[in-house]
């Protein structure tokens, strides 16, 4: 029930944010690098997500038993990885060791059969979340599901419904066995002010209350709240957004009912079609810093983020939203490596089902493996990692003879002893 209240609590505030977002006309963060720099950092970027893109060809063709395709993205992957810059292939190294071996190697994987499946790494857990967008006139339809690192599974439904100047929203979440919250929610516009009064309703009966007051002056929005949970217990948010050319800021303190603080600074800085943001958390148990980089291509917009707790747990997020007329469409899946490898919970995503996707067989193999890579995400660790949880090959690719083992002009190898 603890995990539904906190599911719910996020959402609202999510939605919150939607609805203010037509004020504030988008925008994001502090130039941290010169123009010339964040160039040279996009570039890098695309290069990293290509040279994925040519992994993941290779194995869906290998999937297919397509060898000829699966050598072309083979050697594709192979040239793109070569023409990476000697910084980043040893980021990439020193971030996750054999990648390149494993790269300059693919055709040996496809020849030895490397398995359909292979679980995530010891010590990672992963969940997943997809979610659809349908817009029809007036009013905004959304569901959306997120099976959790143990396998239970949360439902949401909303509709958001526009007249003049007020917002509404009915929807309700289901959490593991089968019990449901109703939540409903109202935005009203007066000039420059957006006030919200939303509740929740419980499955046992119990409402949680919702009081917001977004006040819009010139680029600045403050933001003035309060969540009243089913005891009568209090938590205020306040919150500051800035924008300042592509660069939105935002600060704010939570204090909880017991009167400790938690507080939040975030920054958003778009160039371009790449949108960075970098942010921190304090509260009485640490701080949580978390960084994120989103892509837009086209109707397509990849998010890339990792958070790292406290206690040095890292939380990596990995989104495609796909956008086709009215109606958008979400994936996304979420890691969680435990320091030093100590994971609790149940279930791990598996490269055969993230790629588990039905083609209709008029399609020609090319085509549909390629609408079956845009919907396919491995779950990628960080920026840096290039294979995510596709299946590790049976043995590890064949090295030379390095120095280490090499023989050494006339000395011979010792003899066993003879028993």
């Amino acid at each position: 029930m603890k995990r539904l209240k906190k599911a719910i609590l996020v959402a609202g505030i999510i939605g919150s944010a939607l609805a203010l977002m037509p004020t504030l006309q988008a925008a994001p963060a502090k130039t941290r690098a010169s123009g010339a720099n964040r160039e040279e950092l996009r570039e890098r970027l695309q290069q990293v997500i290509q040279l994925r893109e040519s992994v993941k060809a290779f194995f869906l063709a290998k999937q297919d038993g397509d060898r000829e395709a699966a050598l072309e993205a083979a050697k594709q992957a192979s040239e793109a990885w070569k023409a990476l810059p000697e910084e980043i292939r040893n980021r990439v190294e020193a971030n996750h060791p054999g990648t390149a071996d494993r790269l300059l190697n693919l055709t040996q994987e496809y020849d030895e059969g490397v398995p359909a499946a292979a679980a995530t790494e010891t010590g990672t857990k992963a969940a997943t979340r997809t979610g659809t967008w349908a817009k029809d006139g007036n009013t905004v339809e959304h569901e959306g599901q997120a099976t959790g690192t143990g396998g239970k599974t949360i439902t949401e439904q909303d509709t958001w419904t526009k007249e003049g100047n007020v917002v509404t929203r009915e929807g309700t979440v289901t959490g593991p066995g089968d019990k449901t919250a109703t939540r409903e929610d109202t935005f009203v516009k007066e000039g420059n002010v957006v006030n919200r009064d939303g509740t929740t309703t419980l499955d046992n009966g119990k409402v949680i209350t919702r009081d917001d007051t977004w006040t819009k002056e010139g680029k600045t929005v403050e933001r003035d709240g309060t969540v009243t949970l089913p005891d009568g217990k209090v938590v205020a948010i306040e919150a500051t957004l800035e924008k300042e050319g592509n660069t939105v800021t935002r600060d704010g303190t939570t204090t909880l009912p017991n009167g400790q603080v938690v507080t939040s600074q975030d920054t958003w800085t778009r160039d371009g079609n790449v949108i960075d943001h970098d942010g921190t958390s304090a509260g009485p148990k640490g701080t949580t810093t978390r960084e994120s980089t989103t892509v837009i291509d086209g109707n397509t917009a990849t998010r890339d983020g990792t958070a790292v707790r406290p206690d040095g747990t890292t939380v990596t997020r990995n989104d495609t939203y796909v956008r086709e007329g009215n109606t958008v469409e979400h994936e996304g899946t979420t890691n969680i490596n435990r320091a030093g490898g100590g994971a609790t919970g149940g279930g791990a995503a598996t490269a055969a089902g993230a790629a588990n996707v039905t083609r209709p067989s008029a399609k020609s193999a090319a085509t549909a493996r390629a609408e079956k890579a845009k919907s396919w995400t491995p779950n990628y660790k960080d920026s840096y990692d290039i294979f995510g949880d596709l299946p590790k090959p049976k043995t590890q690719p064949k090295k030379g003879v390095t120095e280490v083992n090499k023989p050494k002009p006339g000395v011979k190898k010792p003899e066993r002893a003879k028993k």
